[in-house]
């Protein structure tokens, strides 16, 4: 089965060779086309009657093969050829008759043969198509210009956009920023009530023991002096009484007034100002 699948893929090799090989005859010259296919033709014959023949050519299936096509390019090698010997009786007897038929076919041609017939027509025909270049490449250049304008003012328009819906982005980045602190504050300033002043009270303790003589015999009541209150801002006022001793041991009673400030982000407090009398 391989076998035959690729014996059939080289018969249609050589078949596609044989029809390439011809093409290639016709082009140089219609005659010697003609000749070739006829031979073909009957190489094909032979094989179909018989089943035998040339090498590369055996077998009634490929004779047929063979002979379909070289007969069809004996076909159009033999009209080509026809044409060829009409055109040349054509150009000695109706010039213009050959020059507008041949146009239709072959330009290449047609414009080598205008030149040795016709001098004068080909050098207008010459320059008309120079100015048909001319116009082509000046309308490309403007298209390409128009275009490359239009994507100019396209990425500008992108480029617009893109900033415009960055501003828009950073506003509102802005004003939820703005928003948060707000609430931030807001609730900073839930956790700053008159019921944290006894917290404050018992945190500038350390402080006013600092100041005194001897530290360690300093005692406070337990209640914290009028006064002493939250006066904004998580700031609070802290006015109270403490007994100590002095330089000589004697136990005095003092006085204490100053400010101190919660922080609520961080439960924290920092003294803020202090007068111990």
């Amino acid at each position: 089965m391989v076998a035959r699948i690729l014996w059939t893929l080289v018969a249609l090799a050589e078949l596609g060779i044989l029809f390439v090989v011809l093409s290639l005859i016709l082009v140089a010259s219609p005659f010697a086309a003609l000749v070739s296919a006829l031979i073909f033709c009957l190489f094909g014959l032979f094989a179909v009657f018989t089943g035998r023949g040339v090498p590369r050519l055996r077998g009634r299936i490929k004779g047929a093969s063979v002979f379909v096509i070289a007969g069809v390019m004996a076909l159009i090698a033999s009209q080509e050829g026809q044409r060829q010997t009409r055109w040349a009786e054509l150009r000695q007897s109706d010039p213009d008759a050959y020059l507008a038929e041949l146009a239709t076919v072959n330009d290449a041609r047609w414009l080598k043969e205008l030149r040795e017939l016709r001098p004068n027509d080909y050098a207008q025909e010459v320059v008309r198509r120079e100015a048909e270049a001319k116009a082509q490449r000046e309308a490309e250049a403007e298209e390409t210009k128009r275009r490359a304008e239009a994507d100019r003012q396209a990425a500008q328009e992108r480029e617009a956009e893109q900033r415009a819906r960055e501003a828009e982005q950073a506003e509102a980045d802005r004003v939820a920023a703005k928003e948060r602190a707000r609430e931030a504050e807001a609730e900073r300033l839930r956790a700053c009530t008159d019921a944290k002043a006894g917290e404050a009270y018992v945190m500038m303790q350390a402080d006013v023991r600092r100041m005194l003589v001897a530290p360690s015999t300093a005692v406070f009541p337990g209640r914290y002096g009028a006064g002493t209150r939250h006066i904004g801002d998580c700031l609070y006022q802290v006015n109270g009484q403490f007994d100590s001793q002095n330089g000589f041991g004697a136990m005095l009673r003092g006085t204490f007034s100053g400010t101190t400030r919660y922080f609520p982000e961080r439960g924290s407090w920092q003294t803020q100002t202090l007068s111990v009398e």
